[in-house]
């Protein structure tokens, strides 16, 4: 994948702390923030997944209850 440097200002905590984590990790700083924002990124798009199910939620249980009863005609016996 294509990388772009650019400059970033953090505060002196932020900086501090992106460096530790990088010297932890044994990463460059730069993959450090970039997980951050990653990780970031996933968080969103997992919560509104969560909202989509929980908006389908009422169309998915009438779904079910609507199909229920011919479950029995169409699965085997065993």
């Amino acid at each position: 994948m294509p990388s772009e440097r650019i400059t970033i200002t953090l505060t002196e905590r932020l900086a501090k702390r992106v460096r530790q984590e990088a010297r932890k990790t044994k990463r460059p700083v730069s993959q450090v923030i970039a997980g951050a924002i990653k990780a970031q990124e996933d968080a969103e798009i997992r919560e509104r997944m969560i909202q989509g199910y929980k908006e389908c939620s009422e169309e998915n249980v009438r779904l079910a209850e609507e199909f229920f009863p011919i479950v029995g005609e169409t699965l085997p016996d065993d």
